[in-house]
């Protein structure tokens, strides 16, 4: 009787940040996260794997889930890593347009890096010289001045969910200008999260007279219909625009959560295949993507989105929930975590 050769499967602290780092040096971020969460939830966080964990979201150019990792280190560290801390968190700050938050942590580096020399801490404050800006703008006529101050003032009054100070920005900017265009697109969000859709309705069908190609406006116009429970006008409008070829990315996301909207959820598919090549770890991207395969039928390609979305956002409740039930749809399984590795699947047979 011959003897089988057993083999043995490591789940090692070392073996699992191996293959983290070998993912990530191969550009694989998902895998190498994959794996990387695999070592912090069977050993506990430690200063490598908060930066492993930093460094591989900041590559996918995940700023914020870098910094927040960044963070935890921070709070349980070394004197000696407070160098590697404060550059990691300066370079994601800047990274994310926050100039002055990365300044203050290039300031604690210049104090706790010795090691820096002369001419690095002159370009680092070379970095954030500007001079300062005149004050006032006297332009005439008044389509020629610049509205950039407006279209930021608006925009950001806007993320925040400030949509009367939005409005008031964006209205000030004149017909004729360079930014008259974007401004009153993002206008007509405003009014459409204000509650407000037939003046985004009115204000959309006056884009769409001067700007006929403006996807932006004839999009929110669909919205605005659909606000107003006009189905038929939205449909016909998101039909249209699912026809489009279209590069950008805003447009695309746009297009496509329109399609979602009035039901064309193969053409909302299709989109978001698209949109995936430009921003593939795009949180609401990737969970659209995962409803639209799903409502088009294409199951598997649904439960890829979601499991996808749930390793880079462990966090995503909502995910995981449709995950596992597209899970027990496919298999007919008893309930499980939705991201669920083949290491903690097994960690309690090898290592208990």
């Amino acid at each position: 009787m011959t003897k089988q050769k057993v083999r043995k499967i490591d789940f090692s602290y070392e073996r699992l940040g191996k293959l983290a780092d070998k993912f990530y040096n191969e550009g694989k971020f998902i895998p190498a996260l994959r794996f990387a969460y695999d070592q912090l939830e069977l050993y506990g966080g430690d200063g490598d794997i908060y930066v492993r964990l930093a460094d591989i979201y900041e590559s996918m150019g995940l700023h914020m889930s870098a910094i927040m990792w960044l963070y935890k280190f921070l709070d349980d560290c070394e004197e000696a890593d407070l160098p590697d801390i404060y550059e990691g968190l300066a370079v994601n700050y800047l990274n994310l347009g926050n100039e002055s938050q990365s300044a203050y942590y290039y300031n604690l580096l210049i104090d706790v890096d010795d090691t820096l020399p002369e001419e690095t801490k002159l370009d680092i404050a070379a970095a954030f010289s500007s001079k300062k800006k005149d004050a006032f703008r006297f332009v005439y006529p008044p389509q020629a001045a610049d509205y950039e101050k407006e279209l930021s003032m608006g925009s950001r009054a806007l993320k925040s969910g400030d949509t009367a100070r939005a409005i008031e920005a964006f209205s000030l900017v004149e017909k004729g200008s360079a930014q008259y265009a974007p401004a009153k697109e993002m206008q007509a969000v405003a009014y459409l999260l204000s509650d407000r859709a037939k003046d985004a309705e009115d204000l959309c069908v006056s884009l769409i007279e001067d700007f006929p190609d403006s996807v932006q406006a004839r999009a929110t116009l669909a919205a605005a219909y659909l606000e107003q429970g006009r189905q038929e006008e939205s449909l016909a409008v998101a039909k249209d625009l699912a026809k489009l070829d279209l590069k950008s990315a805003e447009e695309l996301y746009k297009v496509a959560t329109v399609c979602c909207e009035n039901g064309l959820h193969q053409e909302a598919y299709e989109k978001f295949c698209l949109l995936e090549k430009e921003i593939p770890y795009d949180g609401r991207m990737l969970y659209f993507k995962g409803v639209s395969a799903y409502k088009s039928g294409k199951i598997e390609e649904a439960a890829v989105a979601l499991e996808t979305l749930c390793t880079i956002y462990p966090d995503a409740a909502v995910a995981e929930y449709y995950l596992e039930k597209i899970r027990l749809q496919k298999e007919g399984d008893k309930p499980r975590k939705a991201r669920r590795s083949f290491a903690r699947k097994h960690c309690k047979r090898w290592w208990r």
